[in-house]
């Protein structure tokens, strides 16, 4: 197993096993995280950040979105 990456904006920090989108699969990185009130934490890619991002938002304890970094990735 991978060592936890933490993802930082700010003063937000969610640790993630991996930093690929959790819906597309391992060739897509993940630009939207979140840790949800049961510890779970999810990662997306832009697209799917953006198709659930309402959902995350009202569900999530903590979301961070670097949906504007896909041109630099």
């Amino acid at each position: 197993m991978d060592t936890p990456v933490d993802i930082v904006d700010r003063i937000k920090v969610v640790e993630v096993e991996h930093d690929t989108c959790d819906r597309c699969g391992p060739s897509v990185k993940a630009f939207v995280y979140a840790k949800m009130h049961s510890g779970v934490t999810l990662t997306y890619c832009a697209h799917c950040g953006t198709r659930f991002w309402e959902q995350l938002n009202a569900q999530a304890s903590t979301v961070i979105d670097l949906r504007y970094m896909v041109g630099f990735a």
